[in-house]
Order: C-alpha cells, then sequence, then structure tokens
C-alpha cells in the first residue's frame, strides 16, 4: 500500500468537464452551477477523478488528496466516490485561524490575508460543515487536532479502522514515512508530534482581537 500526501485541483477541474456534457449554456451564477452539478453522471466523475490522478498518485488502491478546498465538495465526492474516507481534521478556531494567516499562499486563498475576512470565511465554512454532517451522518471521521497531539497512537487507530486499513506501526511513526508531500506544512510532517503550537494564538491576542471577535458573534467558542 503507497499513500500519497498531496493537494490535488483534480475533483474541480472534473466537475467542470462533467457540468459543460448537461449544458450548452455556461452558467450565469454559482447557484446555476450548483443546480447543474446535480445532473451530472457521478460513476463517471469519479472514474475521470481517479484517472486524472495518474500516474501520480500510482497504480494503487489508495491515496490522499487532501485540499482545503475539498470541503466545498463533500457531497459530490461521497456521490461520485462513494466508497472514499471522507476525514475532517478541526483545530481550535483560533489556532486554525492564526495558522491561515501567518502562512504565504502566494496567489492562493485570498481571504487569508485580512484577518476580518478570513473570520468570515471560517464562519462560513464552519457552517458549510455543519451543514455535510447533518446531510451525511456517519460518513464524515472529525479529527481533532488537539486530541492528535495528545494521543497520536489512540486517535490514529481509531482513523485506521475507519479507514477500514489494518494498522501498522508506521502510522504512528508516520515522519519517517518516504512518501512525497506537496503541500504547505511538508516539512511539519517530517517531524515528530509536538504539542508547541497549541494554544499559540494567545501569543497574539490583541492583534487578532478583530477574528475572535466576529467568531463569537457568530456563536463559535473561542476560548
Amino acid at each position: 500500500m503507497f499513500l500519497v500526501f498531496g493537494e490535488l485541483n483534480n475533483f474541480a477541474l472534473c466537475l467542470m468537464d462533467e457540468v459543460k456534457k448537461v449544458t450548452t449554456i455556461p452558467p450565469k451564477s454559482s447557484a446555476e452551477l450548483v443546480a447543474l452539478t446535480s445532473k451530472v453522471n457521478f460513476k463517471t466523475l469519479g472514474e475521470s477523478y481517479i484517472n486524472s490522478t495518474r500516474p501520480e498518485t500510482g497504480h494503487t488502491k489508495y491515496f490522499i488528496d487532501k485540499l482545503p478546498l475539498n470541503s466545498l465538495y463533500v457531497g459530490l465526492i461521497h456521490l461520485a466516490l462513494p466508497k472514499a474516507k471522507i476525514i475532517h481534521v478541526t483545530r481550535h478556531p483560533m489556532d486554525t485561524c492564526y495558522s491561515i494567516y501567518k502562512q504565504l499562499f502566494t496567489n492562493g486563498y485570498p481571504f487569508s490575508y485580512d484577518l476580518v475576512e478570513l473570520a468570515q470565511y471560517f464562519i462560513e465554512h464552519h457552517k458549510m460543515m455543519q451543514h455535510w454532517y447533518a446531510e451525511l451522518p456517519n460518513v464524515i471521521h472529525p479529527v481533532a487536532y488537539e486530541d492528535v497531539v495528545n494521543d497520536l497512537s489512540g486517535q490514529a487507530q481509531k482513523l485506521i479502522t475507519y479507514c477500514q486499513l489494518d494498522w501498522q506501526i508506521q502510522c504512528s511513526d508516520f515522519q519517517n514515512n518516504p512518501a512525497p508531500s506537496t503541500t504547505a506544512s511538508a516539512t511539519q510532517v517530517r517531524q515528530q508530534i509536538y504539542k508547541s503550537s497549541t494554544g499559540k494564538w494567545r501569543q497574539f491576542e490583541k492583534e487578532l482581537l478583530p477574528i475572535k471577535h466576529l467568531l463569537e458573534q457568530a456563536g463559535i467558542y473561542c476560548d
């Protein structure tokens, strides 16, 4: 078994290709586009997605696509790839926002460079994930960052069980995995688990107050 860690744009691209098959008129709005996605052939979409990842993902049974924007397509992913395991990693809201804000994404994630826009995006993302949990009960496996750093082995075993895979000692020895990682955290995955980033946002609490106030107004717990 060979697992590839990466962030692929393939699903969205394949989805747009399938949408073009059901209409000759380009959608005039996001709402129209969303409506059109319900008409695509999901079996074909799933097959197209898998094929589009080759040969980079290898001709293996399993690989990992950890593109953050996959969260937008959770429902469609489940329809196109019903056997896919969907994992939702959560973290303290303020630690999440701080981590995003301090990362330079170049041309990606334009909302990440403004504190107010970042808070607004987090709020809408939170609402969306709550929607997916409600619509797809027992489909999404939640993993809390804080639980992982405090109990790697226990959390890893729960995840492996959810994925219906056999436990291997390498699952908790991930830093020695030679598989390539094309992600902003590429250097971190080569390190052992550390707890120093937990609650790190408090070092900049004053500067991050615009985010904290907006999240609390939205009913998101931040203390």
